[in-house]
């Protein structure tokens, strides 16, 4: 029976769980990110941590031309940086940015994947939140995104440096907060010139 247990994913207790029997429970893991360890406690002790008993969150799934990919946030973070600046104007006017970021670029992450076919377009959807958004062809091939002054809000035609599409994890050299991340698609550039609509920033 479960009398006496605990069961916890890294430092946190998992959300539910039953015995099954005495060699094994099943159990609903708690709200988290990349790869944490998983432990029983009983009236004998805490089982030994073990690679085995590893969970991995997988933080991203990429569907492209051939394949899907699942990456956990370390894995994303293994991979070539993009870094640039970059910010959000919303529907009424308000400007947060730009601030630097870091993460992966999109356009590699679906090339990995088979690529997007030429005429298809992105949707990145934020699943605990419901919400999405859909990138045409060019602007997940190419940047082209409307962009706006960082302090009036006016359209401009022209930045130092080419936009980038990325998914971010960092800003600022620190991690996401959880209201924003762990990941966010993100539009950003080498100089902290422009901000672009905020409906494209997607958590994912």
């Amino acid at each position: 029976g479960a009398a006496g247990r605990a069961v916890a994913f890294g430092t946190t207790a998992a959300t539910s769980f039953t015995g099954d029997s005495d060699t094994q429970i099943t159990a609903t893991a708690p709200a988290g990110i990349d790869t944490v360890s998983v432990r029983v406690t009983t009236a004998a002790g805490m089982s030994d941590d073990t690679e085995a008993d590893n969970y991995t969150y997988y933080s991203l799934m990429v569907v492209g031309g051939t394949e899907t990919d699942y990456y956990s946030l370390s894995a994303l973070k293994a991979l070539t940086a993009t870094s640039g600046y970059g910010g959000t104007k919303n529907s009424v006017g308000t400007i947060k940015g730009p601030f630097l970021y870091n993460g992966v670029d999109v356009l590699g992450l679906l090339d990995a994947a088979g690529g997007l076919p030429t005429g298809y377009s992105l949707k990145a959807t934020d699943v605990s939140g419901g919400y999405s958004s859909t990138f045409t062809y060019d602007q997940v091939k190419k940047a082209h995104f409307t962009l706006y002054d960082k302090t009036t809000g006016d359209v401009i035609t022209t930045i130092t440096g080419a936009p980038a599409l990325i998914l971010a994890y960092e800003v600022g050299g620190s991690a996401l907060a959880p209201a924003d991340g762990p990941l966010r698609t993100a539009i950003v550039s080498p100089a902290s010139e422009q901000v672009s609509d905020s409906k494209y920033w997607v958590k994912q």
